[in-house]
């Protein structure tokens, strides 16, 4: 399989050490996303699921809402 590059902000996806698969992407204000999962279909899935986020406006990688959010 080809080694193919991703353009700036398409997120990453490489194969650590032990074994498992990481996927992460940058926000938007500069803070790294990171999804781990047993085989890279998984964590692929996991990165396109933070990229829909990003494109329609939330939160990437939000996991908890905060009691301001709430209220608002």
């Amino acid at each position: 399989m080809a080694k193919t590059r991703r353009a700036n902000s398409e997120g990453s996806i490489w194969k650590r050490s032990d074994g498992r698969w990481v996927a992460a992407v940058i926000t938007d204000n500069g803070r790294r996303i990171s999804r781990y999962g047993k085989t890279r279909a998984e964590v692929h899935a996991q990165l396109q699921a933070l990229l829909r986020e990003r494109e329609i406006g939330l939160e990437v990688g939000r996991s908890r809402q905060t009691m301001d959010d709430f209220l608002a």
